[in-house]
């Protein structure tokens, strides 16, 4: 290589080229995977540049972190930390690495269909090219004989990461007339947020310091790893002087850099934890008494049934010193107001999943550190989801209308999750197979590895008369891929606009073969088509009109045409740092009309643990 790399005079090309090289070499000569980019991912050199605006879909798109992209030649040659006022910001390792994705050479760009009809993971599925008409024909003719044969609820449709598509798919759901229709929320955020729903009515798992809060309770998240975005607001509120206190089993960076009392409480033990605080915050009077007695329903029921747990008892119970549960007490009950901070999934992982979860957010109201500014706000919300579609759009009349609450499978199962959720709970999709419920699925983003028994959950869909997923990638081995009937490709984040159009535009031209140029923008996420295109169950002639339409109108449309069911100029309401009693007391509600206004509200602590 003539170039100096040193001199500054290396071409993007010539790096990224040596590079590619170089670990290729090393990854072969160890076995490992092959590291190369296409021609098409190189742009020339002295092109001119333009700067273009998009979020990151690393991890889910929740917290939409912003990226500046700069482009030439309609491909992207640099990603960095959008720096505008953009509210997430920094972007992590992985939104550094997006370009790695975007232009990886196995990335799946055309529907595929098995040809080898035995399913294993020691057989080559025989994966065959084929076109989007073809592909289009074939889910749309299996989920109809599926659902004339063996009734809609026989066809399920499951949304994983990214969730942009979450809208979409419940759209298509709604008008099919199926409620097997569920995300990987089952074993994630949902469970969380049904727990603190049936505390304090509110889906929260927890909100940031602000200048305001004197203390902060982060219960399971490490965010020093997951959510650099929000760790920098975490380190300023230290420096502000806000106390933190950090339960976690382990020792993380988070640990290290923010916890002024760590609790390290063994796996599967929360609920206890945070009984014990609370029974120390109860006997020692450090508690909000003018919160609890005009808001809490149950409390003398909660005082007495917390009295079992002591310190020393709950000390044999988690291996938590007894001295550290006093300490994490007094500082919750006296350093208020506190901000409240929980994860997805750590917490509900585990069996009496929802009361660990109603325990933990019993502290939040027992220091009176709910809807005060500096503690856990009760937001107005905003006129549409994390995702911007609206219940108009995904039609969820139709759910009510076609009684689908009725013909779920996991109402017996799940009934409190069926009661909160129009989603199905996933996690025994298995047995439904195996019991002849289930016979045709779709999936968008699917991965059996996030269920402890993967093996249960991917020879399950092997068994399935019709499997088609929407992916990036043929992922061999221990993912689904063996198992599926059919694969069709998704566009990154970078190829795509997506609900929030504001936020984000297309930033790069794809680049497979011309040709197929049309049918994979039409694609414009192959996590839309089905969802959006929903008629063409009915007419494939309709939806192939339909969805070249959809693709034509992205100059200012949000996917699937989210726009049309969002006008513009569409605001939300503000949002007060502490609610009036009548607005309140309408949230808490829960000895009549949930939207009476009546001062009978109070949060319910009287549901055992």
């Amino acid at each position: 290589m003539s170039e100096n790399v040193f001199s500054g005079t290396v071409s993007r090309r010539s790096f990224l080229k040596a590079g590619a090289f170089t670990a290729a070499v090393v990854a072969l000569a160890n076995g490992g995977y092959e590291l190369r980019w296409p021609e098409e991912a190189f742009a020339d050199q002295d092109s001119p540049e333009e700067v273009r605006y998009t979020y990151c879909d690393m991890c889910n798109q929740v917290p939409k972190c912003g990226i500046k992209a700069t482009v030439k030649e309609g491909k992207i040659v640099r990603v960095e930390a959008r720096k505008d006022g953009w509210p997430n910001t920094p972007i992590c390792s992985k939104g550094l690495a997006s370009l790695q994705e975007l232009y990886d050479p196995h990335r799946l760009l055309y529907p595929m269909k098995r040809t080898n009809p035995t399913k294993s993971r020691d057989e080559d599925p025989g994966w065959e090219r084929i076109g989007w008409d073809e592909a289009y024909d074939t889910i749309a003719q299996h989920m109809l004989d599926a659902k004339e044969k063996y009734g809609a609820e026989s066809v399920m449709l499951y949304c994983g990461d990214p969730k942009e598509p979450r809208g979409a798919i419940n759209r298509l759901a709604n008008l099919f007339g199926t409620p097997t229709n569920s995300n990987e929320s089952s074993c994630c955020m949902m469970a969380a947020q049904m727990g603190a729903a049936m505390v304090f009515g509110e889906r929260s798992v927890g909100a940031d310091p602000t200048e305001a809060s004197k203390s902060c309770l982060i219960w399971s998240l490490n965010p020093a790893w997951s959510m650099a975005y929000r760790f920098g607001n975490l380190l300023r509120a230290k420096d502000n002087g806000t106390k933190f206190i950090v339960v976690d089993p382990r020792i993380t960076p988070t640990v290290e850099s923010l916890a002024d009392i760590h609790l390290q409480p063994r796996p599967g033990t929360d609920g206890a934890l945070a009984l014990g605080i609370a029974h120390v915050m109860l006997r020692d009077g450090l508690y909000d008494a003018a919160f609890c007695e005009e808001w809490v329903l149950g409390f003398e029921e909660f005082r007495a049934y917390v009295q079992d747990f002591t310190p020393e008892k709950v000390e044999e119970i988690t291996w938590v010193p007894a001295d550290k549960i006093e300490a994490a007490a007094q500082m919750w009950g006296q350093e208020t107001p506190g901000a409240f901070i929980t994860s997805a999934a750590p917490t509900v992982h585990g069996s009496n999943a929802g009361n660990t979860q109603r325990a933990i957010c019993s502290l939040v109201a027992l220091a009176g550190n709910l809807d005060v500014t500096g503690g856990l706000p009760i937001n107005a919300g905003l006129p549409f989801t994390a995702f911007a579609d609206t219940m108009a759009f995904e039609r969820v009349d139709l759910y009510g209308k076609g009684g689908l609450q009725a013909k779920r499978f996991d109402a017996e199962d799940f009934p409190v999750w069926a009661y909160f959720n129009k989603n199905m709970q996933a996690n025994r999709f298995p047995e439904y197979i195996d019991e002849g419920k289930i016979k045709v699925m779709m999936m968008w983003g699917g991965n059996a590895m996030m269920w402890p028994q993967s093996d249960v959950y991917q020879k399950a869909i092997g068994k399935l008369e019709f499997s088609a997923a929407a992916d990036y990638y043929i992922r061999r081995g221990r993912t689904i891929s063996w198992t599926l009937c059919f694969l069709w490709p998704c566009a990154t984040s970078a190829w795509r606009r997506s609900p929030s159009s504001a936020a984000r535009s297309t930033c790069a031209s794809p680049w497979c073969r011309p040709r197929e140029r049309r049918a994979r923008t039409t694609r414009s996420c192959s996590n839309w088509a089905v969802g959006w295109g929903w008629k063409r169950i009915a007419s494939a002639a309709a939806w192939r009109r339909r969805s070249k339409t959809f693709c034509r109108r992205q100059d200012w449309a949000l996917p699937c045409r989210i726009c049309a069911t969002i006008p513009r100029g569409t605001s939300s309401p503000p949002t007060a740092s502490r609610r009036t009693a009548s607005t309140r007391r309408a949230v808490y509600a829960r000895t009549g009309s949930p939207a009476s206004t009546r001062p009978v509200g109070k949060w319910n602590s009287s549901v055992k643990s």
